[in-house]
């Protein structure tokens, strides 16, 4: 399961889009850019509860890369402060959560 709105690493970078940036040019479809933070508190199931879906046969989640906007030269930087991020908000339990979303400091691993 991945959504468009916080899922997207290669967002918000909108260089490689033609155009004027005065004439709206110069952005893609899915600026702005997502930060580890945003991707973190990104609540993959919101909107889901009220569908009727059966969320338990989620398995998983992911986020997307393009390879159009990524190189050698750039590839850590764009992927990885914001898929861990991610990583790590799709595999805490919801239980380990504090109200605010978020996993409490004391539940955190550090490596």
């Amino acid at each position: 399961m991945s959504n468009y709105d916080e899922s997207y690493l290669d967002c918000g970078f909108g260089h490689w889009i033609v155009g004027a940036k005065d004439a709206g040019g110069g952005k893609s479809w899915c600026d702005p850019y997502k930060t580890w933070e945003a991707m973190y508190n990104n609540e993959p199931e919101a909107g889901l509860e009220s569908s009727g879906l059966p969320l338990h046969n989620i398995l998983g989640g992911e986020v997307a890369m393009w390879t159009e906007t990524v190189d050698e030269y750039n590839l850590d930087q764009k992927v990885w402060p914001r898929a861990s991020a991610a990583a790590e908000r799709y595999w805490s339990p919801k239980a380990a959560l504090n109200g605010a979303g978020k996993v409490a400091q004391n539940e955190m691993f550090f490596a």
